[in-house]
């Protein structure tokens, strides 16, 4: 039962007691809400008494998170919260990775993929493995990112690490000359062929 009116106090005054007489009445619960991609088992009713339950199922092909059966509670509302419809996890979009584990899309919940990065020009940042879960891909996809190499030259033939001027390289080809045009270094680096002299 519940009380009806917003009153819950009454205060004794000189006349006697304010307000009107308290009057409960049997819990009822309107019609349960609806859920994307989804439906009730059964058609719904106008109203539900205390305890009544009502059932969601999905669409074919989609899985259902939460639970599927809702009861009537004492304030009047059914719990728990509406169970949600997955309809899957987006397919990732990760530049110079490859798949090497896992099925090709759709991905339905429970799915994983294992990625690598495509060359050793790149690596990955994240982890490799992932899991489609009912809030989405877990962990977040990885990514693969240029490496980045230092070249040291100078016109110095005893150049060494500490006294060389550094060019820093990421996922490209360089060539480094000293002058007069004299080939000093090379070091092969993934991306474009290009030579900068």
């Amino acid at each position: 039962y519940m009380l009806a009116g917003k009153e819950t106090t009454r205060t004794c005054r000189d006349q006697g007691w304010d307000g009107r007489d308290p009057l409960c009445e049997s819990v009822k619960c309107s019609a349960p809400p609806a859920i994307e991609n989804g439906q009730l088992e059964d058609e719904p009713l106008e109203s539900y008494d205390y305890l009544e339950a009502v059932s969601y199922r999905c669409n074919k092909g989609l899985n259902l998170i939460g639970q599927s059966t809702l009861h009537c509670s004492e304030d009047g509302t059914f719990k728990p919260d509406p169970p949600k419809c997955f309809d899957g996890c987006p397919t990732p979009t990760i530049p110079n990775a490859k798949r090497i584990g896992g099925k090709s899309p759709p991905y339905k919940l429970g799915n994983f993929i294992e990625y690598k990065c495509e060359d050793d020009g790149y690596k990955l940042e994240g982890v490799a493995y992932i899991l489609c879960e009912a809030n989405g891909w877990s962990p977040e996809p990885p990514r693969c990112i240029g490496k980045i190499e230092m070249i040291y030259f100078s016109n110095n033939e005893s150049c060494d690490i500490l006294t060389c001027v550094p060019i820093i390289a990421v996922g490209v080809y360089f060539r480094v000359y000293n002058p007069p045009r004299r080939f000093k270094q090379s070091v092969p680096m993934r991306g474009s062929k290009q030579d900068r002299k």
